[in-house]
Formats: C-alpha cells, structure tokens, sequence
C-alpha cells in the first residue's frame, strides 16, 4: 500500500509502517513527471538485491497522491511531501541510510509557487543529498545537456540526458530497424538477454577477456560484451578551481558550507570497452557488462 507522510511526520511513521526492514537498503526518488509512473514501474520490476522499498519525494496533491495509490496498491511503497532540496524533508524520507538516490526534472509544485527550473532544483538536490550522506549513489535525469557537468561536479555518479537515448535509437534506426526493439530487451526487467554490469573474480586480474569471457560462458552466466575500467582523475577541488561558472561557484560554497572534503575524494573516469579484443588485459578494479 503507498502511504502519503507530511515531511514532519515521516521518521515516525515509515517505522510504524515498516517500509524497509533493513533501513539501509530502500531507494529515494526525488520529483515527478509525466514519464516518473513508467520509471516506477520499471524500479519495481528489477529492485536491486538489497532494496525492500521506494520512498518517492514530491508535492503532489491528493488527486495525483491518490492516482498512485491505486495504480501501486500493496507495493513496498510511500510517499513524503515537501521539498526535496530541503535537507530536513530528505533526512525525512531517510536518505541518510538509503542505498540509491534518483532525481528527475520535477512538475509537482504549483505554478508559480517557485522560480527555480527542474535542472537548478535537481543540482540542489544532488547537494543537499551528498551533504547528508556523501557515500551514497546519486542519478540524475537533466533537461539541459549544459548542466551536465554541474551535477557532475555536485558529485552525481550517474547523470542521463532527458531524450537522449530515443533520439539515438531513433537515428540508426534506418540501418537498424528493430535496435529499438533489441534495446527493449536488453534493458527490460528480465529474460535472457538482459544486459547488466557484474563485478570481476579477483583471479582473473592481470588474465584476459579471452579467459573471462570463457568463464561466463562454461558457467552459463551470460556472454561478456565489455569491459568498464576505472582511471583516477583530477580532485573536484582542482575542477572547481578551473571554472568561473557562477553554478560551479555556488556547488564549491556549498560543499564548504557542509564540511566536506573537496580534496578527499579524487573521482574516477570510466571507459568503457566494447568488444576490447581476446587480449586485452583485465585490471584489478574492471567490472563486466553481460548480456543474459
């Protein structure tokens, strides 16, 4: 059942409710759109191992509050009204002990009632939510391709480009009539073409893809198409230093104003190898994409 908590109420009530047993494992979901209902759907279809809930961040009134009670009734589900870049409103819907943290452009306020736009509310988000708990895996849906590196900077681990991927699928599709459909697959809830991304045994460091793939497949544990390696890059400090952008200016006060090391956590750059080739040497930190 998908219960509706005033932000002030919230702490005491998800515990009456039980939403999630083990605390540390439920996902936030900051805002709402037209498109957040399939985004549900799918959230729910996979829930990551450890998840045993959703708590969804809004303001949406009680008729839309009501739609999604009926359309999730008895789904590891709530709600909790306020503003989510408001640090009191998300410690509400406990983000401190949260596994994942999604944000997506939001059109739950009333008209008017804020002159902030989906992108600068979502960058605000992203710093109140690494203010309260800097650990914690951040992704983000942005309108505006230009505010990308923001959210990066606000230390985002993943930010997605609203439309981009039907606009590429869209594009090739004179080549490749049915990649639609072959993506529909590889990114549906299940089957046996479902792409995901698996940790590497610690053995096969310094082996090949020749020999971790053979090991995915003598063990039918799908076929590997890639490769995701890790390299570290400059500090935030440094790419904040770099920049006389008043946003990436405000994102630096911000993380001063919350404490929080600038320097202490140098990001790391994926690169991502398709098809890298038999020979290509697997490091002790690579991680695999499967299909099946």
């Amino acid at each position: 059942m998908l219960v509706s908590i005033p932000a002030a109420f919230c702490p005491i009530l998800l515990m009456m409710k039980s939403l999630t047993p083990n605390p540390a494992v439920h996902t936030v979901l900051c805002g709402w759109n037209s498109q957040t209902t399939r985004l549900l759907d799918n959230l729910l279809a996979v829930p990551p191992k450890t998840q045993s809930g959703i708590v969804l961040v809004n303001q949406l009134d009680k008729a839309g509050i009501g739609a999604l009670s009926d359309r999730f009734a008895g789904r590891d589900l709530a709600t909790v009204t306020g503003d989510f870049t408001d640090e009191d409103v998300l410690r509400a819907a406990g983000i401190g002990t949260a596994a994942l943290a999604i944000i997506v452009p939001d059109y739950s306020m009333t008209i008017g009632s804020d002159s902030r736009g989906p992108d600068e509310r979502t960058i605000l988000a992203a710093l109140a939510i690494k203010s309260i708990s800097p650990n914690i895996p951040v992704s983000a849906l942005v309108k505006n391709g230009e505010n990308a590196i923001h959210l990066r900077h606000a230390r985002v681990n993943t930010v997605i480009l609203q439309g981009e991927f039907s606009e590429l699928a869209l594009s090739r599709t004179g080549l490749a009539p049915l990649l639609p459909d072959v993506l529909r697959t590889m990114l549906g809830p299940s089957g046996p073409a479902v792409l995901r991304q698996e940790p590497i045994p610690a053995q096969f460091s310094g082996t090949t893809f020749q020999e971790l793939s053979r090991f995915f497949e003598m063990r039918n544990a799908g076929i590997v198409v890639g490769v995701v390696s890790k390299d570290r890059e400059r500090g935030l400090a440094v790419l904040l230093d770099d920049t006389d952008s008043e946003t990436d200016n405000f994102i630096k006060r911000k993380f001063q104003e919350a404490e929080l090391e600038l320097n202490g956590g140098d990001s790391q750059k994926a690169t991502i190898r398709l098809n890298p080739g038999a020979d290509f040497p697997i490091g002790p930190h690579d991680t695999a994409f499967v299909i099946g």
